[in-house]
């Protein structure tokens, strides 16, 4: 095409519409960005701003280029006249280039400098952008933005009008002449990208239900920025270093490869089939099947299109899973695990949960952990536990004027649950936000399975759950923790009571019971001193034992011989007669003398003894009797030989002799041997006297 004015008219027209254009769908963003509260539609203005300063600086150089035109034309014109050979008018030969020159100033500085500055834009407001958007991601506080249809609508116009703004062009831009709009063919189609994410972000998040796109594109966009920012940059450093021709204008920088591919996609067609033919060594772009496939790449891929939305039509559920089918966001019906055939998508779909699987949650304190993995977890030395206490009842007695005492302890309450109704229990949590369901759904069931065992554990003293009633107590834990659960829902059936949550509690644990840490010792202390107690009783019953098997036999026997006693002894308190009283001694006396134990060998001890004493005092009873009558016999000899008895007695031990001589020296050879001096022999006086 022959570069005139008008060319660059008709370019300096085109340019000034998508100044226009690009000037409405920033001002269209914006305020719906605003207005409806949606981060994406700022980012996506800003980015579409950023391009109004590009179609204005082709304007300009348009404009100049148009300048520059008539000012040749002007001076061709002027050279061919005849005033051009007056001397008068010599000193204008230099005047002539003035707006030459001007268009040279701007590709030189002012589209470079334009570059940087849109390059500088894009990254600045890219990380400004970012860094704010991410705040609000990690601060938890989004939340989805309102009136999507709003976006919806917006996102289709800027993307149909953008897109076809764009093709239209970078068709121009085909030409030589009109080469510079390949930079506006890139702002446009960028802001037709940006156009089509906003529709399918709202998209999703108002027709499907899915809010993940709307929530994680601003990000997206603020990255995009800045790649596109870094993109000019680098292209403002290789223009530096690349050759220049006399005369010829280089792209500005700010022309993006990337965003003018997607406007222009055929050039790669043409670049691919290039590097074809160069590799090949001749012209492939030219056989039959090139051309073939060429002419029918357009079928294909739409074909392909066609097949791959067909085949959302067919959904697999797993084993483990159970799914529902929904159309329109309606429950249409359940489907059961295998291949589901269902209208493609976006029509109908089917979301699947793992309704077989075996869930768990756990209330009340987390799983203790140690320092040492490979140490035992004790009431002293878990560490790494956020606890929750639990309010119980501090012993069956324990209590004090201002009523029951309570204490505090932890428990880890493990529940197992499968979903038994799929529907009941996705229409849990259906009025919170629709980026979690799921941990919203776990967090209710929590909820309600603490709130439930904090009123049971209540119930019971801290020995009853350290204790042996724990299995009892988790079980009694389970049913009211399901009759919690059946009593959540909505009442669809209209019988005026829930459907409940739609869940089976298959398990329900009592585990990890301790006290705070920081009271584990005391707690050890009183746990250790009834267990002295109990070692105490223990140990008493077991000497008790000992002592009334060894004192009666056998226990059997000493149980029985200590009823009769206290028969015996409730006949003596009522004054029963005394033959009762005799002949319940004797029934006692008899098994006791029957068991055969100690009590047995101390009465058979005393029966002897009694006859030993008995028989004794009969003897001396006896003897004295005959000792009677012998004094009455011969009362004077009865004295002296009891006399004689008695001093020979008391002097049986001394050294003393009573001897009829009036010389105590004696020789024992002058002891008549027949006498009888207290019982002593002649031997037993010559033993005496050798002692002496």
């Amino acid at each position: 095409m022959t570069a005139d004015h008008l060319s660059y008219q008709r370019a300096t027209s085109v340019s000034l519409i998508g100044l226009g254009l690009q000037v409405v769908f920033a001002l269209a963003t914006l305020l719906y960005g605003l207005f409806g509260q949606d981060p994406a539609a700022l980012s996506a203005s800003f980015a579409i701003m950023l391009g109004v300063p590009i179609w204005l600086g082709l304007a300009l150089v348009f404009h100049q280029h148009r300048l520059e035109r008539i000012e040749a034309m002007e001076s061709e014109a002027y050279a061919a006249s005849s005033a051009a050979q007056a001397s008068v008018f010599g000193d204008t030969a230099g005047a002539e280039n003035v707006q030459a020159n001007k268009l040279a100033w701007m590709h030189k500085w002012f589209l470079p400098i334009l570059s940087l500055a849109i390059g500088a834009g894009y990254v600045t407001l890219g990380v400004i952008r970012f860094l704010a958007n991410r705040a609000v991601l990690d601060s938890g506080e989004w939340s989805a933005p309102e009136h999507g249809g709003w976006g919806i609508s917006i996102g289709v116009a800027v993307a149909v009008i953008g897109f076809v703004f764009a093709r239209f062009v970078a068709g121009m831009a085909k030409q030589s002449v009109w080469s510079l709009l390949n930079a506006g063919a890139a702002s446009a189609v960028g802001s037709s990208l940006l156009g089509v994410a906003l529709f399918i972000a709202h998209f999703a998040a108002e027709a499907i239900g899915r809010e993940g796109i709307i929530k994680y594109l601003p990000p997206v966009i603020d990255v995009a920025m800045i790649a596109i920012g870094a993109e000019i940059g680098l292209n403002f450093v290789l223009t530096l270093y690349r050759p220049r021709k006399p005369g010829e204008y280089l792209r500005p920088a700010f022309d993006s490869r990337i965003l003018a591919f997607l406007a222009a996609p055929d050039r790669l067609a043409e670049s691919i089939s290039e590097a074809i033919n160069y590799q090949f060594g001749f012209n492939v772009s030219s056989t039959w099947f090139y051309r073939l496939v060429s002419r029918s790449i357009s079928l294909l891929l739409v074909l392909g299109i066609l097949i791959s939305w067909f085949m959302t039509s067919f959904t697999v559920v797993r084993a483990d899973e159970q799914g529902i089918l929904l159309r329109s966001g309606r429950n249409i019906r359940e489907v059961e695990p295998g291949l589901v055939f269902k209208r493609p998508w976006p029509f109908e779909k089917v979301i699947t949960y793992p309704a077989r699987k075996v869930n768990s949650i756990t209330v009340g304190s987390k799983l203790a952990q140690t320092d040492d993995p490979s140490a035992p977890i004790l009431w002293t030395n878990a560490t790494g536990v956020a606890e929750q206490y639990l309010i119980v009842r501090s012993s069956s007695g324990a209590s004090s004027s201002a009523g029951e005492s309570y204490a505090l302890l932890a428990v880890e309450i493990p529940i197992l649950y499968t979903v038994d109704d799929l529907l009941g229990f996705l229409d849990l949590a259906q009025d919170g936000p629709r980026d979690d369901r799921d941990a919203i759904r776990n967090e209710l069931l929590s909820a309600v399975a603490s709130r439930v065992a904090t009123q049971v554990m209540a119930r019971y003293t801290v020995e009853e759950i350290l204790g042996p009633r724990r299995p009892g107590i988790a079980d009694e834990l389970n049913d009211a923790i399901q009759s919690a659960f059946d009593e959540l829902g909505q009442d669809a059936d209209d019988d005026g009571s829930p459907d409940g949550a739609g869940v089976e509690v298959i398990f329900t644990g009592i585990q990890g019971v301790r006290p705070p840490k920081d009271v584990a010792e005391a707690f050890e202390s009183v746990v250790a001193g009834d267990q002295k107690r109990d070692a105490a009783i223990e140990s008493a019953r077991a000497q008790a034992i000992l002592s009334l098997g060894s004192v009666a036999g056998s226990i059997d026997l000493a149980n029985q011989i200590l009823a009769e006693h206290a028969a015996l002894d409730r006949l003596k308190e009522r004054g029963a007669p005394e033959d009762e009283i005799i002949q319940q001694e004797q029934t006692v006396m008899s098994l006791i003398v029957d068991a055969g134990g100690r009590a047995a060998a101390a009465i058979s001890d005393a029966r002897k003894e009694r006859w030993v004493r008995h028989m004794g005092q009969r003897a001396r009873a006896l003897r004295y009797q005959g000792q009677v009558k012998a004094y009455q016999a011969a009362p004077r000899a009865y004295v002296t030989r009891l006399y004689i008895d008695t001093l020979v007695e008391s002097l049986r031990d001394a050294r003393v002799w009573i001897t009829p001589f009036e010389n105590p020296s004696v020789q024992l050879d002058q002891i008549e041997t027949n006498v009888d001096i207290g019982g002593l022999t002649p031997s037993d006086l010559e033993a005496n006297q050798d002692e002496e």
